[in-house]
């Protein structure tokens, strides 16, 4: 009997591999998962002891898998293959035009997936191209369906919510340029401009990227009393308990995991209105946490928005009670299991 191959591109454990551990965690149907070797997304997958056959593969040998793939259609062990980043668009495509009776499915999660110049040959029409949110799906150049990412949220409680007298800020991810934290000098200066030292400190949590290593900026992110770098830390438990807020100056997320990881412990989060990150607010009607991404002065409304966090934080911590509920329903597990279960058995 063919059966249905699923690949993941990434060895990692970020949001893509999280959303489809819990999809394979969920889903009835017993399928072939194809995961990098040595990876810590095998690691997960084996000690989650799913009812699924895992498939361990040589990512540095990726002609060679793709070969085997097309054997295993060619004998018909296959007769559909699901791509859960397009990381390896270029092998399904080529796949896709050769056996044009087998059905393939892609998963667009990342900004660079979208770009034309990935997707100038076209698509056949038995590739089926999913975009976790509306802005990726305008960006792409070809027909696509919308779904977006599903969210396990926790039955956590909410702990202290007293207006806090410094606000604790936690700024999560890669420190690196193309998350604008150039911003953040300019806003430690409004800060200072407002006589308000000591009410706000900024906690990072990430790795140095190596475009910032060797930059002036780092060296006075380093020196800044407002600023403490934390370092990569594991356990984001851990960093929720530290915090009061969470700041996302990225404008460029295809969805934003980290809004719904903020909610998830009532931790409002203040950004930008683009992207995904104001595409998750405007369905959540949180607008009023983000700042207008063409301001002429975004330090100064992500300060404005800051403020109004630690001068109102417990109305503003009873608000993301009342978003993560929403959430909740929108962002359901069991809907999305049900979407790809049906794309997967069509």
């Amino acid at each position: 009997m063919s059966q249905k191959l699923v690949i993941s591109p990434s060895g990692n454990f970020y949001g893509s591999e999280q959303v489809l551990l819990d999809y394979l965690q969920n889903t009835q149907m017993v399928l072939d998962v194809a995961v990098p070797e040595k990876s810590l997304f095998l690691d997960k997958l084996e000690e989650a002891k799913t009812i699924h056959r895992i498939r361990p593969y040589n990512n540095k040998k990726l002609p060679a898998f793709y070969a085997k793939v097309f054997w295993q259609l060619l004998t018909g062990k296959y007769k559909l293959v699901y791509l859960n980043e397009a990381g390896h668009i270029k092998y399904l495509t080529l796949l896709a035009r050769i056996f044009s009776k087998k059905k393939f499915i892609v998963h667009v999660r990342m900004l660079e997936d979208a770009s034309a110049s990935r997707w100038k040959q076209g698509i056949s029409e038995n590739i089926t191209v999913l975009a976790i949110s509306k802005y990726i799906s305008d960006l792409l150049p070809v027909k696509n369906l919308l779904l977006y990412d599903a969210y396990t949220f926790s039955d956590n409680r909410k702990n202290n919510t007293e207006d806090p007298l410094i606000l604790r800020i936690a700024i999560i991810g890669r420190i690196t340029k193309t998350k604008g934290l150039g911003l953040l000098p300019v806003l430690i200066d409004r800060i200072q401009k407002d006589g308000l030292e000591g009410k706000y400190i900024f906690e990072l949590y990430g790795e140095i990227a190596d475009d910032i290593s060797k930059d002036e900026l780092l060296a006075e992110l380093q020196k800044s009393k407002f600023i403490e770098l934390k370092g990569f830390e594991k356990n984001k438990e851990a960093i929720y308990q530290s915090v009061d807020c969470i700041l996302h100056l990225s404008r460029q997320e295809a969805l934003g995991r980290i809004f719904f990881e903020a909610l998830d412990h009532y931790k409002p989060l203040v950004g930008f209105r683009a992207a995904g990150i104001g595409e998750i607010a405007e369905m959540l009607q949180l607008n009023h946490w983000l700042a207008d991404p063409a301001s002429p002065d975004p330090a100064s409304e992500i300060y404005r928005i800051l403020k109004d966090v630690r001068l109102n934080y417990k109305s503003r911590v009873c608000e993301t009670e009342q978003k993560k509920n929403l959430a909740i329903q929108l962002f359901n597990p069991a809907i999305y299991q049900s979407r790809i279960d049906n794309l997967l058995s069509a």
